[in-house]
């Protein structure tokens, strides 16, 4: 049985549903991409242009504590992440920016904030008027910490123990992102995390998963003032999960997927959609077509 969703999470879904527009329009929707209108994500047209100049800073340390090396023969020690911040820049920017969490892809084995398509994403949507960060995080040739034992996902792949610290690493820097809001100029309250393949399951896991959901998946980490407010799962999937975690306080979510994936099955996009249609949460599945 899932725990029902606090009223403190509850409230914070109604606000977010009226900063993204979605509190009038609660059910599931699916759309041919043909017909697929420009989403405003802010009242007045703002975010919708590539009109702005983009100011990019490498390599900050977002968590400088990422175990790695169990198992090997230099033992166990500590390393830095680090992301990748692309700030618009130009007159009519507002006092408050929305930002938007990056995760690459790679199969929890490879890839980087660096990737050429990761790159592109985060300067398209700076150049809207987004604050993008893109993030490195721990891979399975990292020598993670193993997870505890026997929660979902443990005997059914192999990849268990990154997976679980990429998803730890996933929100060190949603809390690193909504700590330095002020710095940033960027608003708290409207972090759109996404991502795609490996990325795009991490966003949604992290996205949806609520404070009890933690134990079980083999976390260690409050969670607590670390909700985001929509996610982008890009080709990412749940493992399975979706059913289970997703509940009525989640965020809004937009779904893109290709049918002939042969990596991570289109089932997997369906069932999330089912699983948001299940709980009256808003989200948009575009159907591709040629």
């Amino acid at each position: 049985m899932r725990i029902q969703p606090s009223r403190k999470k509850r409230q914070r879904r109604q606000n977010r549903a009226r900063l993204f527009g979605t509190e009038r329009s609660r059910s599931a929707r699916r759309l041919i991409c043909e017909t697929l209108e420009s989403r405003q994500l802010l009242a007045g047209g703002f975010g919708t242009e590539p009109i702005y100049d983009v100011n990019v800073t490498s390599d900050i340390v977002y968590r400088d504590d990422a175990e790695v090396g169990y198992g090997t023969p230099e033992g166990v020690t500590t390393i830095d992440l680090e992301l990748d911040i692309y700030e618009p820049s130009g007159p009519g920017l507002p006092n408050e920016l929305p930002a938007v969490l990056l995760i690459h892809g790679g199969g929890f084995t490879g890839g980087s904030k660096g990737q050429q398509n990761f790159v592109d994403l985060a300067n398209d949507f700076a150049s809207r008027g987004y604050v993008a960060a893109s993030i490195n995080y721990r891979l399975d040739g990292d020598n993670v910490p193993p997870a505890p034992a026997n929660p979902p996902y443990s005997d059914l792949d192999p990849r268990y123990d990154a997976i679980v610290a990429a998803v730890e690493d996933t929100y060190h820097a949603i809390e690193w992102f909504k700590d330095s809001a002020s710095t940033l100029g960027i608003d708290a309250e409207r972090i759109v995390l996404g991502g795609h393949s490996a990325g795009g399951f991490l966003s949604t896991i992290a996205g949806m998963l609520d404070t009890p959901d933690v134990p079980p998946f083999g976390l260690d980490i409050d969670i607590t003032d670390l909700d985001v407010a929509a996610v982008l799962d890009g080709a990412g999937g749940t493992g399975g999960l979706a059913g289970s975690i997703i509940d009525s306080a989640d965020p809004p979510t937009f779904i893109l997927h290709s049918s002939d994936d042969a990596t991570v099955l289109y089932s997997e996009a369906v069932a999330i959609a089912d699983a948001l249609t299940a709980a009256n949460v808003p989200f948009e599945f575009p159907v591709i077509t040629d």
